[in-house]
């Protein structure tokens, strides 16, 4: 209910052409403050999904509290087979040309969002935000349009350039994305490799999520190290036992809450990804506005560059970006170990299926004596957390709250 947080949805049509000289006709879905007071001069722009699903949109509680935009563009194939279809009489003229058949990447078309952003960025008497100067531009993205992000940044982001020859966009977020199976995504008709993220000069924050776990076949190759050089502004920040995506809290009733794995039934994973994701995604913004640079933050703990995550006493990753879920724990949180090699899964594990495994009452009993031994340790850490600058503070605060409710159950 976008009113409800005094917000507005506008569609628009854009036209222009590809390289090749192709025409499109597509469309911009802006969701923006009513009041241009309201408005921060921040927007956050997310290619539609090859699925048409708007992954970067469940961080809508954080943009809207901040008055920042969203923008979908549609530079995708999507727009010819799931939006066009949807009212055909209104979208009749969409039309998103494939300039190399059988070979784009999930059927993004990266000269598309260039042309976008431009618009965005240059602030036309009667563009998408007539009266409400954009003042920063993030193209950011999940699983795989966090992938599109990473393939945007290395192949478009020196070639296309504002008129002042600065960056389009002014900050990436590639998020909910490290290393893939070759087989999810082709480029030039072969399989797209794996590849370590070349440095770009405007702020980039790349939020990986249960992918290092998933596919380390590679030896993950995204892993690189974080620069604050002027050339290359990077953080990686891999969030131990994060499920794949952001904000899914809203969507917690849709999802079943167990979920097989070996053909047993386990506790779909609580883990709350919501926290590490708006805070990644704040702390771009701050970058990207206020020239602020972000915490670095630990890498996951592996066997090896191809091996499997180290696991502390209770079976949870260790080393990466913390959360009080994981250090001062109630459960054992995994990803279902199938056993079996397959293409998408190439050393046996399902990046998708998170599930956890609560402590039994004795254990819970000898790690946290009382309600209030659990509620004052999780309150430390959490000041902890904060304080290095990982928690947002109405996060924080969810955080407290429900550890004084768990504890009624200790």
């Amino acid at each position: 209910n976008l009113a409800k947080f005094g917000y507005v949805q506008d569609e628009v049509f854009i036209s222009g052409k590809i390289a090749g000289g192709l025409p499109y006709t597509t469309r911009l879905l802006v969701r923006r403050p009513v009041d241009p007071k309201k408005f921060s001069g921040v927007v956050v722009a997310e290619s539609i999904r090859s699925s048409g699903v708007r992954i970067l949109w469940t961080e809508a509680r954080y943009l809207m509290a901040r008055g920042h935009a969203f923008v979908e563009i549609g530079s995708n194939l999507s727009v010819n087979t799931l939006v066009k279809p949807s009212n055909p009489t209104r979208y009749a003229g969409l039309n998103v040309p494939n300039p190399t058949p059988g070979k784009l990447v999930f059927g993004h078309v990266q000269d598309i969002a260039a042309q976008a952003g431009l618009l965005l960025k240059s602030n036309l008497p009667h563009g998408p935000f007539k009266d409400m100067p954009v003042r920063h531009l993030v193209l950011g993205g999940c699983s795989e349009q966090g992938m599109f992000v990473r393939l945007y940044m290395r192949d478009s982001h020196a070639k296309f350039r504002m008129p002042n020859g600065k960056s389009i966009y002014d900050g990436y977020f590639p998020a909910c994305v490290a290393d893939w199976p070759p087989i999810l995504g082709h480029e030039d008709g072969t399989p797209l490799a794996n590849f370590t993220q070349p440095a770009v000069e405007v702020p980039t924050i790349m939020l990986a999520t249960s992918e290092p776990e998933g596919f380390p076949q590679d030896g993950r190759r995204y892993r690189r190290p974080d620069s604050d050089a002027p050339g290359d502004k990077f953080r990686l920040y891999e969030v131990a036992a994060m499920p794949h995506g952001l904000d899914f809290r809203a969507f917690a009733a849709l999802f079943p809450k167990t979920l097989q794995c070996n053909g047993k039934a386990e506790q779909r994973s609580d883990f709350i990804g919501a926290y590490p994701a708006n805070n990644a995604l704040d702390k771009l913004i701050r970058w990207v506005t206020k020239g602020t640079p972000p915490p670095r933050g630990a890498r996951l703990e592996v066997a090896s560059a191809s091996g499997p995550l180290v696991k502390d006493q209770f079976g949870n990753p260790k080393g990466g970006v913390r959360t009080t879920q994981l250090d001062v724990p109630v459960a054992a949180y995994h990803l279902c170990d199938t056993g079996k090699v397959s293409v998408i899964n190439p050393v046996g594990i399902d990046f998708g299926a998170a599930y956890m495994v609560p402590f039994t009452p004795e254990r819970l009993k000898a790690l946290y004596p009382t309600p209030k031994a659990y509620v004052d340790k999780v309150g430390a850490r959490l000041n902890q957390l904060v304080k290095q600058g990982w928690y947002l503070p109405e996060d924080a605060a969810e955080v407290r709250a429900a550890a004084v409710e768990f504890a009624k159950k200790l």
